[in-house]
């Protein structure tokens, strides 16, 4: 189980490096004279922060729990 983990993992990681170096390689025209319609929304910075922080959280509190139960 370990090992299809680890390729599981790999794929993710190698499909995220393609993705990223399509758009870098694609969409990269220079830096734009005018600020983006999307910058500055404060709802949306807090959420773009909040909600990685707790799908962290979410998958390390069973992690703690089984910490926990071996002390």
């Amino acid at each position: 189980m370990t090992v299809a983990v680890l390729w599981i993992c790999a794929a993710i990681t190698l499909g995220v490096f393609g993705v990223m170096l399509y758009s870098i390689a694609t969409f990269d025209r220079g830096s734009p004279t005018h600020a983006s319609a999307r910058s500055h929304r404060p709802v949306i910075e807090m959420l773009w922060s909040t909600i990685p922080i707790l799908i962290f959280m979410s998958a390390m509190l069973p992690v703690l729990r089984s910490l926990a139960a071996l002390g």
